[in-house]
């Protein structure tokens, strides 16, 4: 894939994301940088973060029932996606997804020694 088709392709996923969570009920968030800020321009679109906010993250596990496993779940995913597809645009997605997930990790008591002994039961 060139360099304009990852774009492309990271442009559209991105306002697809932030579409998908305006029909869930979601508006623009004013509280921190956010997938859900509002952008007039495609600059503007491009420098808002490819991740929901804290808040933004609460208000879909709301909506969808995710539960705090279920974000685990979500962003071990979204890292295996990017890591699968090897799209350079999301090089910064992906280290903000496994520190994500790493904290996910911890809230919910999954060690890395933990985590090593259940990957290999």
């Amino acid at each position: 894939m060139d360099k304009n088709e990852e774009i492309l392709l990271y442009r559209c996923l991105k306002t697809a994301c932030h579409e998908i969570c305006h029909v869930l009920g979601m508006t623009h968030c004013p509280y921190f940088e956010c997938i859900m800020n509002g952008s007039n321009l495609v600059t503007e679109a491009d420098k808002k973060p490819f991740a929901l906010c804290p808040i933004c993250l609460r208000k879909l596990d709301s909506y969808c029932e995710i539960g705090p496993e279920g974000l685990q779940e979500r962003y071990e995913t979204l890292i295996a996606t990017i890591e699968e597809n090897q799209n350079s645009m999301y090089a910064k997605e992906l280290v903000l997804y496994r520190d994500l997930q790493e904290q996910f990790e911890y809230s919910l008591g999954v060690s890395p020694s933990k985590k090593q002994l259940v990957a290999v039961e």
